[in-house]
Parts: C-alpha cells; sequence; structure tokens
C-alpha cells in the first residue's frame, strides 16, 4: 500500500474510533435521559392515544350527522367541518390496458426494469461497469495487517 493511502487509513481509522466515542457517550446519556423521564414518555402515549380516539369519535359521529342532514351543512361548528372528497374506483387491470393502449399515465417500474435488463440482452440498453472504492469497517484490523 503506498504512504499516502495508509496515511489516509491511519487517520480515518482515528476519526471512527473519536466518532464511535461520541456516539457510545452519546447513548448512554439517551438512555439514562429516558430511564429518567419513562412516566412523562407513558403519559404523552396515552395522551396521544386518547386523542387519537377521540378524534376518530368525532370524525365518524361528524360524518353521520352530515349524512343525517338533508340540507348536506358542511360546517357543523365548533371547528368541525365536512369535506366531500371524489374517490375513484377502477378495475386495475382495465385502467392498464386504457394506460398502454392510450400511451397516457404510464410509469417505468425501474427496480423490476434493471433486473429484466441485467438478465436479458435489450439492444436499447447498455452496460458499464463503474468502480467504487470499499473501505473495511475494522481499519483497526487492517492496519495490523498491513503492517
Amino acid at each position: 500500500m503506498n504512504a499516502e493511502l495508509k496515511m489516509l487509513v491511519v487517520r480515518l481509522n482515528a476519526a471512527r474510533k473519536m466518532a464511535d466515542a461520541f456516539r457510545d457517550d452519546l447513548d448512554a446519556k439517551r438512555q439514562a435521559w429516558m430511564a429518567a423521564n419513562q412516566d412523562l414518555f407513558n403519559a404523552v402515549n396515552e395522551a396521544a392515544k386518547q386523542v387519537t380516539e377521540l378524534e376518530a369519535a368525532l370524525r365518524v359521529r361528524a360524518v353521520a350527522a352530515y349524512n343525517a342532514d338533508p340540507q348536506k351543512n358542511k360546517d357543523l361548528g365548533c371547528g368541525v367541518g365536512i369535506r366531500v372528497m371524489t374517490r375513484l374506483e377502477y378495475d386495475a387491470k382495465t385502467a392498464l390496458g386504457w394506460a398502454q393502449k392510450t400511451g397516457l399515465a404510464l410509469k417505468l417500474d425501474t427496480p423490476a426494469f434493471e433486473k429484466i435488463a441485467k438478465a436479458s440482452n435489450l439492444d436499447f440498453v447498455r452496460s458499464r461497469e463503474e468502480p467504487s472504492a470499499t473501505i473495511s469497517p475494522n481499519l483497526e484490523a487492517a492496519l495490523k495487517e498491513g503492517a
């Protein structure tokens, strides 16, 4: 290994050790803080659960009230309202056939296509090699080996 690469490996190894030490210190302090505040976490989770349940109940009752109102008033008062949204229902196979026929609303499934392209010989696909460096997660052992 040339001297410049080895110097970079040594510096990277030291930087990783320092980052690990800081991360370990932060993790220990985070764990201690979480343990000291467990009651507060429990209270927050319980309150969030209650909010979710009450919101769901209010939504159900609000939609029921809207559906029962002959005038279909969307402002129910007290900050509660109704938004009417249009939902489409269709057969996915029929929709795909339409998209293929018209050439509209098509989207390429890139991961699936590339998997097929690697296994097939498609004349419009070019393949090129691109080097990428790898660095061992255990530089300490690598430095000992290279010494």
